[in-house]
This record gives structure tokens, sequence and C-alpha cells, in this order.
């Protein structure tokens, strides 16, 4: 059971498109020039600080081995657009903004974008153990697109070893091998 969540509509913006249906998942990458990023404003102790929220190519960005602190880093990099501090709104370089400053910013884009650190309630029936996880919604939809994909290989399989196929048209794949099955 999702313990945060919100109502925001900002997933119709991302950049990963996802629909999840009864027996498989879809995803479409579209390209991120082709969406209008929100940008968003947020002044702090004399700092303006401009900044989008991060996409799937941000997060793509993260190396697997990359540690919190790099991760860090490099969404910092890639999300935040502009910085500027003092009367004059003098250009401050990401890597000089002070701790505060990117701790206030990592607090407004949370703030913003409540879906993206999704929290479970988690309880175990046997010894009532209560504790939270982090629901990894990346790692949830590519065990989904591997679990179809698997599903596919199994069927095209099965449906070229009965008919003697080399090739099979897609519409037609799931009306023959649901046949097949009857004759098995």
């Amino acid at each position: 059971m999702p313990v945060a969540g919100g109502g925001s509509n900002s997933y119709q913006k991302r950049i990963v498109s996802l629909s999840y249906f009864k027996t498989h998942s879809v995803i479409s990458l579209i390209p991120s020039s082709t969406l209008l990023q929100e940008v968003a404003v947020l002044e702090v102790e004399g700092y303006e600080l401009r900044f989008r929220l991060p996409d799937s190519t941000d997060l793509a960005a993260i190396r697997a081995g990359d540690d919190a602190q790099r991760a860090r880093q490099t969404l910092l990099q890639r999300c935040l657009l502009s910085a500027r501090r003092g009367e004059g709104k003098c250009p401050v370089p990401a890597s000089e903004l002070p701790e505060h400053a990117i701790s206030s910013l990592e607090d407004e884009m949370a703030r913003m974008d409540a879906q993206s650190d999704m929290q479970m309630a988690l309880d175990c029936p046997s010894c009532r153990n209560r504790w939270s996880a982090t629901f990894d919604i990346l790692g949830f939809f590519w065990n989904e697109i591997n679990a179809w994909a698997q599903r596919l290989l199994v069927e095209v399989h099965m449906l070229a070893a009965r008919y003697g196929w080399r090739r099979l048209p897609a519409c037609r794949r799931r009306r023959h091998l649901d046949a097949g099955s009857i004759f098995a």
C-alpha cells in the first residue's frame, strides 16, 4: 500500500510513457526535445535556482556503479538550469553552490514530484514486524518487460515447433498458440 503519492499529473509529462496491461508492459521512449519541460525557480538565502525535475534520461545518465554522491552531482548538473546570486544576479556554477542551497533544491524537487519517492508500508503477518520500503518503479517495469519478452519467446518457439513455421505474423501468434494448446 503506497504511503506517499499524491494526485500529481507530472508523470504525463515524463520522458517515459508507461502503460500496464493485464499480460504485458509497453514502454515508449519519447525524445525529451518533444516535451515542454516545466522550469521552476527557487529562491533560497540570496540564490535564485532555475531547475527542472529529473526525467528518465537523467536517471539513465547515472551509471550503475555510481555512489550516491556521484549520482547526486550528475542529477544536479543535468537538472539545475542556472544559479544566480546577489542583487546583480551573478551566475554561480553548480559546483560552487553551498550545501544548504542544494539541500533546499532537493527538498523542493521532492515536494513538486511526490510520486518520485513511493514508499510502501509493509508488515509481516507471522511476526507482526512493520517497515517501509521504497518502490523501485524502474526495476519493476524492467522486470515486467523482461518477463513479457520471455513469455513471447516461449510462445514463438511453441508455435514454430508446432506448425513448422519460420516466421509468424504477430497478429496471429496468440490465436495460433491458443489453438495449438487445445490439441497438445
